[in-house]
């Protein structure tokens, strides 16, 4: 009776090990569990910080292109070379013989085009063709010659740095010329120039 007893008694433990043991695994494996989920869970969160940056991110650079197109489009004012470059792309074949700034917010562009003048104006911040008439022509303008307008407006820009703000053909005493009205800082300056060779005749500030 007493052998039964302990072999009853070591049957119990064996199974209350094995019970633990089971137990003690099962805790293992819901630790391990738990721990996969808050990574799963942890995962997702990442991504979505990762992908909310990046749409963050996205938009930012959105916002800032947006910011300096527009910052662009009104930006630096067209000088007079790029409106005479303007003008003479809109008429092929023509010559021009005037170029003047209007109140910082467009340029008048004579040209002679197939003999008869025509005058364009020219938008002082995107540069673009606004306006187009007929013009008069004076003597001296009904013939294209060898020193064209942009070349007066390198020559002048070359004699006194600066910008210039007009630029006309026009008759000094039978000699015809370029006369250039150039902005240096605060100071003016008129430039005549011979339309023919180039030179610089004169360069007077204007009181």
């Amino acid at each position: 009776m007493n052998s039964r007893y302990i072999r009853t008694t070591l049957a119990a433990l064996t199974t209350s090990v094995l019970s633990v043991g089971v137990l003690a695994a099962c805790g293992d494996d819901s630790d391990d569990a738990e721990s996969t989920v808050t990574v799963t869970q942890e995962a997702p969160a990442d991504d979505a910080s990762d992908s909310a940056a990046a749409t963050t991110t996205s938009q930012s650079d959105g916002n800032g292109s947006g910011s300096t197109g527009s910052s662009d489009s009104n930006g630096t004012a067209v000088d007079a070379a790029s409106a005479l470059e303007a003008a003479l792309d809109a008429k092929s074949g023509a010559y021009a013989v005037e170029v003047d700034e209007e109140d910082g917010r467009a340029w008048e562009v004579k040209l002679v085009e197939d003999g008869k003048g025509v005058e364009l104006t020219i938008d002082a911040s995107t540069g673009e063709v606004t306006g187009e008439k007929s013009a008069s022509l004076d003597a001296e303008q009904q013939e294209a010659l060898s020193v064209t307008a942009a070349d007066a407006i390198d020559a002048a820009l070359a004699e006194k740095p600066g910008t210039l703000d007009s630029l006309d053909l026009d008759d000094d005493n039978g000699t015809v010329v370029w006369e250039a009205t150039v902005i240096d800082g605060t100071q003016e300056w008129d430039i005549v120039i011979d339309a023919s060779s180039g030179d610089i005749l004169r360069a007077d500030q204007d009181d």
